[in-house]
């Protein structure tokens, strides 16, 4: 019973509603004296909310910081605060820099966009069923559509971590999820081999290429690529300090720096890559870089992309193309957002994983009076409802689908429908005005609860290439949630596996992340992968296991993380399960203290 209210508590605090200030209007043109009250009072009640322990935030308005502050603490046990100055992880926002690197060599005549990987990287090799694989290319690497597995987990983070090579020669022992050119499935390893093309090119480690040809003309001079160059914000999870880890893939993920830094490569992009008088990329480079390349893909449905930069059509009246880039490393968050046409941005960086939302908000409302405030073009409080067309529905919503929230079975109640994510009991409700289907739930299945992080959020069912899929509506934009689960009944062989299992050698990642077992099992007549994801409250990951044959299988799905696979190893006798570069074992049960130990 105890446990029980401890939960009821948690619930409340997860769903507390706090006072957000209201964006105010324009009053003067051109005068950001409201932006900055604005901005003072949003950062502040977000960091609330969500326990933001430091923030830093800049504003820019073509070349002219309009405003910008930290608020909280870059280290909170010694009382440092957060400035415009504070050094942060920037996770995938360092795709945007390695594209300009790329894109400088392309000017140079010593790299073309559509020329395959093995031009310049003749010794990568990865296992594939697709023939096109062999002809990747630096433009499907750019744009997340190379194929490649997502991530190699193994290694991915720690504090002395692999060099490009290494991480090379361990890609040949993993499987390319798709056939290039298929779907979007965001790839840091990919990012990672374009960072090699960049050493093998120009024959100078990446680091060092940055700092000298995209860095030091930016005049980033407290930014790096290099670990533990610089002094950084201490890392918190769920208000806990945690040790800093580094990127392996660090093309992809390792670009540590400052709002003020970053607020100069805006000011540049503002400029089609000029800076300080001087190009640090073409005014063609800077076309290419921010044009949408991925209209062809049927599979992306509203995702599109440029060169590092998500696009977006956006809920800003008269913004034209918004850009953006959100990213992170283990425990930091960072958001880079622009608008082109309008010569406006914003960068948000933090050192709480748990400002994901907070940041997506700021950057949007910001942004919003920014552009309020520049052109006069006012910008409702809410965003309007406009929903595109819904792809055909299939003649039922009820089947198992294959997401990244693992698999999920939806069944009829009534009108309605109720489905089970990651342990939560949700009920789908049609929606007054549309055919999409809103998001609730019910504590204990009895008392609804509002929950703000689903409330922007439909889902529906539709066909993909003929086959029963599910589709989820977020912020006006539809993405590909998850497709039909075809059961198939497991092989002997791997029934003879089930068990739990743990990784035979433990990395700075899994402890940081607090996962330690899993346990390979049969859901209803299902093989699943079960392990417990630690959240405000423990949420249970079933990911579907979906055997080839005796030694091989899927994760199946499509997207980033899904369609990859599980291979069985045999090692002194011993078998163990492969997956992203770590070996899973079996163990006794009672050598394990459940998913925590």
């Amino acid at each position: 019973m105890k446990k029980l209210v401890s939960v009821w508590v948690l619930m409340l605090v997860c769903t507390s509603v706090w006072a957000m200030p209201e964006r105010p209007s324009a009053k003067t043109r051109g005068d950001y004296s409201q932006l900055r009250v604005f901005g003072a009072e949003l950062v502040e009640a977000w960091s609330g909310k969500e326990d933001i322990e430091g923030i830093s935030v800049v504003v820019v308005d073509d070349q002219q910081i309009v405003w910008s502050g930290g608020f909280g603490f870059a280290d909170v046990e010694r009382s440092v605060p957060a400035t415009t100055q504070t050094v942060y992880g920037a996770g995938s926002v360092s795709t945007l820099f390695t594209a300009v690197a790329i894109m400088q060599l392309v000017e140079e005549g010593k790299v073309e966009l559509d020329a395959p990987l093995t031009r310049y990287l003749p010794e990568f090799k990865i296992r594939s069923v697709y023939p096109a694989t062999a002809n990747l290319t630096i433009r499907q690497l750019l744009t997340h559509h190379a194929g490649l597995p997502s991530n190699l987990f193994n290694g991915m983070w720690s504090k002395k971590p692999d060099s490009l090579d290494t991480l090379m020669q361990k890609l040949a022992d993993e499987t390319a999820a798709y056939a290039p050119d298929y779907v979007m499935s965001m790839s840091y390893v990919g990012y990672s081999m374009l960072g090699k093309v960049i050493e093998k090119v120009t024959g100078t480690p990446f680091n060092k290429y940055m700092d000298e040809r995209v860095l030091g003309p930016l005049g980033m001079k407290q930014s790096s690529f290099t670990p533990e160059k610089l002094p950084m914000a201490k890392a918190y999870k769920k208000g806990k300090a945690k040790e800093t880890l580094w990127a392996r893939d660090v093309p992809a993920l390792g670009l540590n720096t400052n709002v003020s830094d970053l607020s100069r490569f805006l000011q540049a992009v503002f400029k089609n890559g000029n800076f300080g008088g001087k190009a640090v990329w073409s005014e063609t480079s800077a076309r290419e870089l921010l044009r949408e390349q991925n209209s062809h893909i049927a599979l992306d449905m509203d995702r599109s992309v440029a060169f590092g930069w998500q696009l977006d059509s956006g809920d800003l009246v008269g913004a034209g193309v918004v850009a953006s880039r959100a990213g992170g490393t283990v425990t930091h968050r960072s958001r880079v957002m622009v608008l082109p046409q309008h010569k406006l941005g914003i960068v948000i960086l933090s050192n709480e994983s748990n400002s994901f939302r907070a940041e997506e908000s700021i950057a949007h409302e910001l942004l919003a009076l920014a552009l309020e405030i520049k052109t006069g073009i006012a910008q409702p409080l809410s965003a309007e409802k406009r929903r595109p067309p819904l792809p055909a529905q299939t003649a039922s919503f009820v089947s198992e689908y294959a997401t990244n929230m693992g698999l999920i079975s939806v069944r009829a109640d009534g009108k309605n429908y109720r489905t089970n994510v990651m342990g939560w009991e949700l009920k789908l409700t049609p929606r007054a005005d549309d055919p999409w289907y809103r998001v609730e739930y019910s504590f204990l299945g009895l008392i609804p609860f509002k929950l703000d992080w689903v409330t922007d959020v439909g889902v529906a069912p539709i066909q993909i290439n003929g086959r029963p899929a599910v589709t989820v509506l977020y912020k006006n934009h539809r993405y590909l949630l998850g497709v039909e689960y075809a059961v198939r009944e497991p092989e002997k062989a791997w029934l003879a596996r089930l068990g739990r299992y743990e990784p035979l050698a433990r990395d700075e990642l899994t402890d940081q992340m607090e996962i330690t077992t899993g346990e390979l099992k049969l859901e209803n007549g299902r093989l699943v992968f079960a392990y417990r994801v630690p959240w405000r409250l423990p949420l249970t990951l079933n990911v579907p296991i979906q055997p080839i044959d005796a030694d091989l299988a899927l994760i199946p799905g499509l997207g980033a993380g899904l369609n990859e696979v599980v291979r069985v190893v045999r090692v002194g006798g011993q078998e163990r399960l492969r997956y992203s570069g770590y070996e899973l074992v079996r163990i006794k049960e009672e050598e394990s203290g459940g998913f925590f130990d």
